[in-house]
């Protein structure tokens, strides 16, 4: 949020920019907030799961294992919003700004990797699903 629109939901009686310093002075910045798609709780129960599974294997184990991963590059731009924090606070849940995606043109990778190095660049047609 701006200081500006700050300024004008709290009705303050200054300029936005003395808003501005009163943020600065008590150490809070204007930042890009970080961006993160919202988990449910299936979610995280399903990631501790998996990680304690694994957590007894070998460095072999891992030099073998192959990690893929997508990656969608949409046409849609959002406009960047911001936020105000303290500094290296950027994946507070506080300071994160959570999105649902839906309606956008898109292009789609799928790219695989193991202990070994980078496997290959695969462009995806269609929509990725599970």
């Amino acid at each position: 949020m701006l200081s500006v629109q700050i300024t004008r939901e709290l009705q303050l009686p200054c300029h936005h920019l003395t808003t501005r310093r009163c943020l600065h002075h008590g150490e809070f910045h204007c930042y890009v907030p970080a961006v993160k798609e919202t988990l449910t709780t299936a979610h995280t129960e399903a990631r501790l799961g998996f990680a304690l599974q694994y957590l007894p294997m070998d460095v072999e184990f891992w030099k073998t294992t192959i990690f893929s991963d997508e990656k969608v590059f949409t046409s849609v731009e959002s406009g960047a919003t911001q936020c105000w924090r303290p500094p290296n606070t950027r994946y507070r849940p506080e300071s994160i700004n959570e999105i649902r995606r839906c309606g956008r043109n898109a292009v789609s990778f799928w790219e695989w990797m193991w202990g070994y190095g980078p496997g290959e660049l695969v462009k995806k047609e269609g929509r990725f699903n599970s």
